[in-house]
């Protein structure tokens, strides 16, 4: 069985821990490396390769978001799955934007959704032509994104789906 390679990025050395506790359960999940904060992410990926990293974002916000961006640009084929505690739409935008995969907050988390987004997200990187997964992946380029890809980042957004739950890979959100 193929594992997922993932990163764990938290200043909270306890919050690590719990993620890395809470994650090994998972048979098809391989904890790769732990990073302190959003600079140690990038030098970590580079090196380890990652093909998820869970970035938690926050203190300082924008070190994470910085972060994503750079690791994204650098390696389009590593996931971000950003955590964090606040549920501004400006920050969300931020992280989207920087092309983070996911956003879960810590305060609403339930059973299994860590474990559900990492899943959806790799199997995003693995399948790139099923673009609802790629909600957060900005265009690369100056030119605005696609129609379609912001309809689908406004319906996520918002917890709806553009073809009411079936996709072209199988997937159903």
């Amino acid at each position: 069985m193929e594992k997922i390679r993932i990163l764990i990025a938290s200043d909270l050395p306890e919050y690590r821990q719990e993620l890395t506790e809470m994650l090994s359960e998972e048979q098809d999940f391989l904890i790769i490396g732990e990073a302190v904060n959003g600079p140690n992410a990038v030098k970590k990926s580079e090196h380890l390769v990652p093909d998820i990293i869970l970035m938690d974002i926050n203190a300082p916000i924008t070190e994470g978001i910085e972060a994503t961006e750079k690791i994204t640009l650098a390696h389009p084929g590593i996931g971000v799955i950003i955590i964090s505690v606040n549920e501004e739409a400006a920050v969300m935008r931020q992280a989207m934007m920087a092309g983070a995969g996911d956003i879960i907050y810590k305060n609403q988390v339930r059973e299994g959704e860590v474990a559900q987004s990492i899943r959806r997200l790799y199997q995003a990187q693995k399948n790139p032509q099923c673009q609802h997964h790629q909600w957060g992946r900005r265009q690369r380029s100056e030119a605005p994104c696609p129609p379609g890809r912001n309809r689908i980042r406004r319906q996520r957004w918002s917890g709806q789906d553009n073809d009411g739950g079936k996709h072209s890979c199988g997937d159903r959100q």
